[in-house]
């Protein structure tokens, strides 16, 4: 992977 290309990824956190 490119670190030029920024790719954003959402990490969902699961809350217990």
């Amino acid at each position: 992977m490119s670190r030029t290309r920024r790719r954003r990824r959402r990490r969902r956190r699961r809350m217990q």
